[in-house]
């Protein structure tokens, strides 16, 4: 079962269940027909929409939805989402821009990135040497860098900071 919530505004249960879509517990009856490929036809309690997806952030859980012209985010919580949040553990959805710093001592032996450069979540970063391994090091959020404090060959510390974001 999946809590919807439309435009950090409205929510709803949705659940399927013996090959029926149910809405807030209730068998959802409707007729959908895919007419491109990502447009499609509903009608739904006697009206007809016209339902396009924009976008998918599977990771995110996230969709954006273009009905009779009108944009709709819609954001999925599964049951672990929705623990998570009763424990109070659950991510930002704003989530700031942290600064790189090393995870370990090592030796920097490449930089994939330069400054001003615009990173998306999972982006490599850098290469950090550290007991004979190379890691590469990725960008956990979408960011801009601000600054880049090291240069290849340096050698780093702990904690020491690595990038600056912004």
């Amino acid at each position: 079962m999946y809590k919807a919530i439309v435009n950090e505004a409205e929510s709803f249960t949705l659940d399927f269940r013996d090959g029926y879509f149910e809405l807030d517990g209730k068998i959802l009856d409707w007729n959908i027909v895919q007419t491109g490929r990502k447009a499609y036809h509903v009608l739904w309690n006697h009206q007809s929409f016209r339902a396009e997806i924009i976008h998918i952030d599977s990771f995110e859980k996230l969709f954006t939805l273009r009905i009779n012209g009108h944009d709709f985010t819609v954001s999925l919580q599964d049951r672990y989402d929705r623990l998570l949040e009763k424990l109070d553990m659950q991510k930002d959805d704003h989530q700031k821009a942290s600064d790189i710093k090393a995870p370990m001592p090592g030796l920097v032996k490449d930089l994939l990135v330069e400054e001003g450069q615009q990173l998306q979540t999972g982006d490599s970063i850098l290469v950090l040497e550290a007991m004979k391994m190379e890691n590469i090091l990725k960008a956990e959020t979408g960011a801009k860098i601000k600054e880049i404090c090291v240069r290849a060959g340096d050698a780093v510390e702990k904690n020491q900071l690595l990038i600056k974001m912004e």
